[in-house]
């Protein structure tokens, strides 16, 4: 066994669900020089057990037992247990996962610079998948032999476990955790980057944070956590107070941008001694900073601590609790151009001077399609945020075209249009941004293209009074971040995408392009698949064509040239002579296929003549060497999705060892097809491609593609024998919804023959007999994105299809087909209302207005005046009188009160609130009428409905007119603590129980299930009023003589046989998940 290079130190405690996947993803690390010291640091479930079983199975393994003592003893005694002659030394977390060769990278880089550390990037681990770690979202590239006080970002690089330390560095200092404290990291590490030599970043991610519900980082608002964050940073100030001033107020400065903010976002939520203790805290910290800390802050930062240092509690909320309905970075701006200040509006002194980065300029692409002419329509939205898009008089927006590399501008015009998804994405109620629209078209003839495929970045000038903005224009969401590529002909191609987050345009001339494959059988080494393609002017001839899998594993083809020439060297011998399927799809202006299998040119030359249009070549890849090839392993943690292990991708090998992508020709059929980005990509799983779609007349969409069913070689059965399964996956909630009309079109056709061909149904090696599927996706759909998938795979789209998107009717509040996250097909199922009326915007003045007219018109709240004519008319206006209306919010018991109403025939409307939770459908029962939540019906009904039935919260801003009866009936059995219940817990949200006393004021009756609840649901709402203790309305179906007839109709609804018990499990709300950030002020 070798000597260990690293030694790695792993805490352990009460983490038996994740340790197995910890010490597994540290035991399989390309570096097996390791020593691993577990310490357990006295677990009370298996996870003692777990490190024992693991140390008896490897000798590199050791287990120290200890008391319970916190994370930092226990590190400081596995550094202790550790080899001190052991180089280097590592810390990891066990409920974390460490990437399989990231302490190889991580010691090869000290190996080679001779830092004293080196950190790495970070994945964030959830139930969901992973996503970047905010804290290292600058890390884009690697640096080595770095230092903090060059690069002040790595102040953000805070903990311990994505680091590699050089021992004899880490035992020369005398580094040991702070021991009784939380987030002890940060003592140790910030000093350490500033007492190290040189430090290495890796850009390349390490690690993966596993964020649980309830750890230790996301406590907010837990006393000891705020007063042990601040006296861990003012450790590391006072360290850095004796070395350099500089660094010192940098670094307080980021205390109070990144380590206080969380705290600070937490305090509207937190209770009275959790205020006090940040208050005395973090105002101390101020105080002793001085006011200049505050000066390289963004303007609401220094409001807000400004607020803190002059202990204004109240103040501070109001300004917290706007950002919690409006969103962090809106503000009011009052002042002429050049005195400008920022206000937070109704909050007394909370205002600042303006600087100039204090008016960012927000860009976004809503959508871009090339036009038949040939070229590329932009349509999108672009402000200054804070100031008001308001008419296109006052403001100025040019578009502008610049080099990638260079300083050359080329402008463009710009059209203005309206946007009202500015408005909406903007995610505030204080500005309006609808007429912020713009549409931009480039011509790509009149950007001359590039061999090495130089872009332009594509952006935008705005200007209003007192103020002009650069910005480069972005995607949406990460989501929309994907490349478009379109076929410019001539050996041209153009390309949008985004580089670096901002929109680049190349128009590059192509060295070379697959056009065509056929499947072709040699001899006993099995199948090949024959790719066609044509060398363009100019191009040098590849030496090879080289395939890799996402694993690394590689393949190498050789190409050949000329009539009748085929593979040489090691390369599958001549074709046996079987007759051949066809070529697949060409693409526009290639050849037309040869019955013999040859490529022809455009002009009907042989595949090898050199023509006006180009050199054609060929390739022979062994699809069963490929197919024999070891499956890739999934490295990564369960939670993150596999790749599937069998993507090739296909590049050109040059005489100058260079590869290079090979561009494919759109609407090559799969199993060799173009990725997102337009490059040839081999497939060998079989994945669905959808290579139609279209718009049905009745709102639906249609698509339709193929995929295959088996592992090469194997058989496939007749049509109806694969039980194919089409689904939608919700983006956020996860959720899965069947098709119900997709169906197998024909099981016998192979992916590489032309439509309607017909094969033998038995996959030779390497190939695989093929399906196509249909599907027509109907509206009603709950709103959201929702992921295509087939047989649990992702539905990808063909570059042909993908040019017809996004599809759909073009109405806003139809369905619409988009594509996602490369080449993902994805389903849009907007809300109920359109764009206009759907922002916080929209709504704040319908609550401002129109909710008040519809009470008493004329009100100074709505902002109307009478005319002043009359005794008469000096009156207050008379109220509009209440409608003969129900309103019915929420699920079981409303539903139950509204069917009992129909049934007694009570005369008067029933309306039926729609759209309170996104991602369901509200299903309106017969004889009501939808009213979309947010909507002006909604506002009208709750001012003039005379009867309100809910099961939940009614708006913070609502209050019972004189005549109004509102029926809270409450939903769930209440067992568990909720409401008020909470108020002494970590997961209290102080200002939303502070709305209760006034939420409840409006309620007429509450509805108790018993006696057992009463004071429950009195205590939880803080509610006084009178209490009808009738049952839960949603329970009067278990009573007869309903009871039989409704379980007979869940039994046939549901296929469930008679002599089968059914048992129905309704978990309760986590009411620590319940509110979201704005639910204090829906």
């Amino acid at each position: 066994m070798k000597p260990p290079l690293l030694s790695v130190v792993v805490p352990v405690h009460n983490v038996e669900a994740y340790l197995e996947d910890c010490l597994r993803s540290v035991a399989e690390q390309t570096l097996d020089a390791i020593e691993v010291v577990m310490v357990d640091d006295g677990s009370t479930d298996g996870s003692a057990r777990i490190a024992a079983e693991f140390a008896a199975r490897d000798s590199r393994f050791r287990l120290i037992r200890q008391q319970n003592a916190g994370l930092s003893a226990a590190r400081n005694t596995g550094v202790r247990h550790t080899t001190p002659t052991v180089p280097y030394l590592a810390f990891a977390d066990s409920d974390d996962v460490v990437v399989h060769d990231a302490y190889e990278r991580m010691t090869a880089a000290l190996e080679s610079s001779g830092s004293d550390l080196v950190t790495g990037n970070v994945w964030r681990l959830t139930g969901q998948g992973r996503q970047q770690a905010w804290q290292y979202r600058w890390l884009t590239g690697p640096r080595s032999r770095t230092h903090i006080t060059r690069d002040p970002r790595l102040l953000a690089d805070r903990v311990a476990w994505n680091k590699v330390f050089r021992r004899s560095f880490w035992d020369t200092h005398a580094f040991a955790f702070p021991e009784g404290r939380l987030y002890e990291d940060t003592p140790v590490m910030i000093p350490a980057h500033y007492l190290a030599g040189s430090v290495d970043v890796l850009a390349e991610h390490v690690y993966y944070w596993r964020v649980r519900e309830g750890s230790i980082t996301r406590r907010r608002t837990d006393v000891t956590g705020v007063r042990d964050r601040i006296a861990a940073c003012e450790q590391v100030s006072a360290f850095l107070g004796g070395r350099d001033a500089a660094q010192r107020r940098a670094y307080d400065a980021s205390c109070l941008r990144d380590d206080f903010g969380y705290f600070l976002d937490g305090l509207p939520m937190g209770g009275e001694a959790y205020r006090a203790a940040f208050l005395e805290g973090a105002g101390a910290f101020v105080d002793r900073a001085g006011p200049e800390v505050l000066e390289g802050l963004s303007v609401e930062l220094r409001i807000k601590w400004r607020l803190v240092r002059e202990r204004r509690l109240a103040e501070l909320l109001e300004v917290l609790a706007f950002e919690r309905a409006n969103g962090t970075g809106t503000f009011a701006v009052e002042g002429l151009p050049g005195r400008r200040r920022a206000v937070y509006p109704g909050v007394r002194g909370a205002s600042a001077p303006l600087t100039g980065k204090d008016v960012p300029a927000v860009a976004r692409l809503l959508e871009a399609r090339w036009g038949a002419d040939g070229k590329l329509r932009l349509r999108g939205y672009a402000y200054l945020r804070n100031l008001p898009a308001g008419s296109t008089r006052r403001r100025l927006t040019l578009g502008m075209v610049r080099a990638e590399r260079g300083r050359a501008v080329r402008p463009v015009p710009v059209r203005p249009v309206p946007a009202p998804e500015a408005t909406v994405n903007s995610g505030q109620e204080l500005h309006g941004y609808d007429h912020a629209g713009f549409e931009m078209v480039l011509d790509p003839d009149r950007l001359p293209a590039t061999a090495e495929g130089g872009g332009r970045l594509v952006g935008l000038v705005l200007a209003a009074p007192g103020t002009v903005r650069r910005v480069a224009v972005r995607a949406q969401d990460a989501g929309a971040d994907q490349p478009l590529v379109h076929d410019l002909g001539d050996g041209r191609r153009a390309v949008l995408d985004f580089l670096g987050g901002r929109l680049r345009l190349t128009v590059s001339r192509l060295r070379a392009r697959a056009e065509g494959h056929r499947t072709v059988a040699v001899g006993a080494a099995g199948a090949s698949l024959e790719i066609a393609g044509r060398l363009f002017d100019g191009t040098t001839r590849p030496t090879a064509l080289v395939l890799t899998r996402e694993d690394g594993e590689e393949c190498s083809c050789a190409v050949a040239y000329g009539e009748g020439s085929g593979p040489r060297g090691g390369a599958p011998g001549a074709d046996t002579g079987a007759p051949g399927p066809d070529w697949g799809t060409p693409c526009s202006g290639g050849g037309a296929p040869r019955p013999d299998g040859g490529a022809a040119g455009p002009d009907g030359l042989d595949g090898g003549a050199a023509g006006p249009d180009g050199l054609a070549f060929t390739a022979r890849v062994p699809l069963a060497e490929l197919a024999g090839a070891p499956p890739a392993v999934h490295r990564a943690p369960r939670e993150v999705e596999a790749a599937g292990g069998a993507r090739w991708r296909v590049r050109l090998l040059l005489d100058d060892g260079t590869r290079v992508p090979l561009p494919a020709a759109p609407d090559l059929p799969p199993p060799a097809c173009a990725d997102a980005a337009g490059d040839l990509v081999l497939d060998l799983a079989g994945p669905p491609y959808a290579d139609r779609v279209e718009a049905t007349p009745e709102g639906g969409l249609r698509i339709s593609g193929t995929y295959a069913l088996a592992a090469p070689g194997a058989e496939v059965g007749t049509a109806d024998a694969p039980g194919a399964r089409l689904v939608l996956r919700h983006e956020t909630l996860h959720e899965v919804v069947p098709v119900a009309e997709a169906e197998v079109i024909d099981a016998t056709t192979d992916v590489n023959e032309a439509p309607g061909a017909r094969g033998t149904g038995v996959g030779t090696p390497g190939t695989h007999p093929a399906l196509r599927f249909s599907a027509l996706i109907a509206p009603p759909l709950p709103e959201g994105r929702w992921e295509v998938r087939l047989d649990d795979r992702p539905v990808r789209v063909l570059g042909s299809a993908a040019a017809q998107l996004p599809c759909g009717d073009g109405g806003e509040t139809a369905l619409r087909l988009e594509r996602r996250h490369g080449d993902r097909l994805s389903v849009v199922a907007p809300p109920d209302l359109p764009a206009a009326g759907r922002s916080a915007y929209s709504r704040r003045l319908l609550r401002a207005a129109h909710h008040p007219d519809q009470r008493t018109p004329g009100t100074p709240s709505s902002g109307r005046r009478t005319p002043r004519t009359s005794h008469a008319s000096r009156m207050l206006p008379l109220p509009l009188p209440l409608r003969d209306t129900v309103l019915y919010a929420g699920g079981d018991s409303p539903r139950a009160v509204h069917a009992e109403l129909v049934r007694r025939g009570t005369d008067a409307e029933h309306l039926w609130v729609t759209g309170t939770t996104p991602g369901r459908i509200t299903h309106v029962p017969p004889g009501a009428r939808a009213v979309p939540v947010h909507s002006a019906a909604w506002y009208e009904a709750l001012a003039r409905s005379r009867r309100i039935v809910t099961d939940d919260q009614l708006p913070a801003w609502f209050e019972r007119r004189p005549g109004q009866t509102v029926v809270q009936t409450w939903h769930g059995t209440p067992l568990g603590r909720f409401g008020s219940g909470l108020a002494d817990s970590l997961y209290a949200d102080h200002q939303h129980l502070a709305t209760l006393p006034q939420r409840s004021a409006q309620w007429s009756v509450l509805i108790s299930p018993s006696r057992f609840a009463t004071p429950l649901l009195r205590r939880s709402l803080s509610y006084e009023g009178e209490v009808l203790e009738a049952g839960s309305p949603a329970n009067d179906v278990l009573f007869p003589p309903v009871r039989d007839k409704a379980a007979e109709e869940v039994r046939r609804g549901l296929g469930i046989p008679e002599e089968h018990r059914v048992v129905l499990y309704a978990p309760t709300y986590r009411d620590h998940l319940a509110h979201p950030p704005s639910a204090a002020s829906a």
